[in-house]
């Protein structure tokens, strides 16, 4: 058996994989697809856990859309090393966005009803976007790994943590190598 790849490799070959091989003419094609996906989904088999699990979401995200008459799901996004930098960055556009939001309200408050389209802005989810990083982040992360210091003191950001954290274990609990 070789070597198996870090998450990271395993990442990358999912991304550059002719995940549309089985439609092609050329028979070359066809036959070097279909050994790639044999060998993507026996590394799958192989380490489990999530690389198991990363091939089941990219395939999910590639086999979505107006082709397939369903609903488009994006790809999971690739496992990123976070500098303290960036996690700083990550906590900071946080207390932005919840600053943001509180001056809209206090402005929904101010000028009433004509406010209505200001207050639509915030029927989805606020930090939305922070949330699903520091989820994937923590997903990628070694299941012993304590949430960075910079989200503990805010609910919301170590509840993501855990999250993802959560979902990543439990993906290696249900792809464990045999």
């Amino acid at each position: 058996m070789t070597q198996i790849p870090t998450i990271t490799q395993y990442y990358q070959r999912l991304k550059g994989h002719d995940w549309y091989f089985c439609w092609c003419d050329d028979p070359r094609a066809y036959k070097a697809g279909q050994a790639d996906a044999d060998e993507l989904e026996m590394i799958a088999k192989n380490a489990g856990g999530k690389h198991a699990a990363l091939l089941k979401l990219y395939t999910a995200a590639m086999i979505s859309g107006d082709p397939w008459k369903t609903k488009k799901v994006d790809p999971p996004p690739a496992p990123v090393t976070y500098t303290l930098s960036d996690l700083i960055d990550l906590r900071a556009d946080f207390e932005k966005e919840a600053i943001a939001i509180l001056a809209d309200q206090a402005l929904i408050r101010l000028i009433g009803h004509s406010g209505e389209k200001l207050a639509q802005a915030h029927e989805v989810q606020p930090h939305q976007e922070v949330i699903q990083k520091v989820q994937w982040m923590a997903f990628y992360a070694d299941p012993d790994a304590d949430c960075p210091n910079c989200f503990k003191n805010t609910p919301t950001l170590q509840a993501a943590w855990e999250s993802g954290l959560k979902l990543g274990t439990e993906f290696i609990a249900q792809g464990e190598p045999a």
